[in-house]
């Protein structure tokens, strides 16, 4: 994987997938709407409309791509069932790592922010690459060709 830089606020979701797929953050951004578009102007950390990830699925479908989710932690309706079984519903981080290790890429999403992971390194749309993964991710989405 090579580092992108996320072209505008809002943007890192679809350059965190360019990156993971390899194809410049434009080709996928010229098929969407526009995430620039400001929709929460009292909060300027998070105005932007960004992207919905089934804006991103449906495109890389459409591209001979397929994107899975899993949530690191799902979400239950019965909060007893939870506390019953949350050894069984989390996933371990060391699960994904060996995910990831076969040659599954993903794009890892935290904080309302999301970067490429490789398994060893993360690729940030901000421009920087660092060792390891974040902390606080809640959700890996695996892409793969198809």
């Amino acid at each position: 994987m090579e580092i992108q830089k996320q072209p505008y606020p809002g943007a890192c979701f679809p350059t965190a997938v360019a990156i993971v797929i390899g194809v410049p953050v434009q080709e996928i951004l010229e098929d969407l709407p526009d995430g620039r578009e400001i929709i929460w102007r009292k909060n300027k950390k998070y105005q932007y409309r960004g992207f919905h990830p089934q804006e991103i699925k449906l495109w890389l479908l459409q591209h001979g791509w397929a994107m899975i989710d899993f949530l690191v932690e799902p979400f239950l309706v019965n909060p007893e069932r939870i506390s019953r079984n949350k050894k069984s519903i989390v996933m371990r981080i060391q699960d994904l790592e060996s995910t990831i290790e076969y040659g599954h890429n993903a794009v890892l999403g935290y904080s309302n922010h999301a970067v490429a992971w490789d398994g060893r390194i993360t690729f940030d749309p901000d421009g920087s690459q660092y060792s390891g993964m974040p902390q606080g991710v809640h959700t890996v989405d695996i892409i793969k060709s198809i």
